[in-house]
C-alpha cells in the first residue's frame, strides 16, 4: 500500500513540463499571438532529471550490495525516469506546438501589412473632423456670448451667459415687476 501511494505521489508531483509548462491546443487557429512558452527550459529539466533517475537505476543495480532492496530502488528509478522522460517529450511538442502556432500568427501579421502597403488599421468609427465655429454675433455684442468676468459692450447685460439689452424699466414687464 505504502509503495502505491509513493509511486502515485511520484507522479502526480513530477514532470516540469506537466506543472509550469504554458500550452496552447495544437487545434487552436493561429488568430492571435498565444501566450504560450516558447522556451524549452522545462523540458530540458525534465530530460536532465530522468537522465539522473535512469543513471542512478543503473548503478544501484550494477553495485555489490542486497540485491532485494537494489530492485525496489532501480525500480523506482527506472519508474521515474520513465515519467519525467514522458514529461519533456510531452513538454518539447507542446512548445513546438506553441512556436509553430505564433510563427504562423506572425507571418499572417506580415503578409497582412504587405499587402496593405503598411496602412494602418481603419477606425472603426470616422476620422474626427474640424468642429464648426459657432455662427452669429461675437463675444460682447447683443445676442453673442458674454466676454470673461460676465462683461458685455455698451449698453448691454450679461443674462444666461448672453450679452443681451436691458429691459426698459418704464413699463412694468407683465406678470409684475421683475425685482
Amino acid at each position: 500500500m505504502r509503495r502505491a501511494a509513493g509511486a502515485w505521489l511520484l507522479c502526480a508531483l513530477t514532470g516540469c513540463s506537466f506543472v509550469f509548462l504554458d500550452t496552447v491546443p495544437s487545434n487552436a487557429p493561429p488568430v492571435q499571438m498565444y501566450p504560450c512558452d516558447e522556451s524549452y527550459l522545462w523540458p530540458i529539466v525534465d530530460g536532465g532529471i530522468a537522465a539522473l533517475y535512469l543513471l542512478t537505476g543503473i548503478s544501484t543495480l550494477a553495485s555489490d550490495s542486497s540485491q532485494e532492496t537494489d530492485a525496489g530502488v532501480g525500480g523506482g528509478s527506472f519508474v521515474a525516469a520513465a515519467v519525467f522522460g514522458v514529461s519533456g517529450l510531452w513538454g518539447r511538442s507542446k512548445v513546438k506546438t506553441c512556436s509553430e502556432k505564433n510563427a504562423q500568427f506572425r507571418n499572417n501579421q506580415q503578409q497582412y501589412w504587405q499587402q496593405r502597403g503598411n496602412q494602418p488599421y481603419p477606425y472603426p468609427y470616422p476620422p474626427p473632423q474640424p468642429q464648426p465655429q459657432p455662427t452669429g454675433p461675437a463675444a460682447g455684442q447683443e445676442g453673442g456670448n458674454c466676454m470673461a468676468g460676465g462683461k458685455c459692450g455698451p449698453g448691454l447685460v450679461c443674462a444666461s451667459g448672453l450679452c443681451v439689452k436691458p429691459p426698459d424699466r418704464k413699463d412694468a414687464p407683465p406678470g409684475g415687476d421683475l425685482q
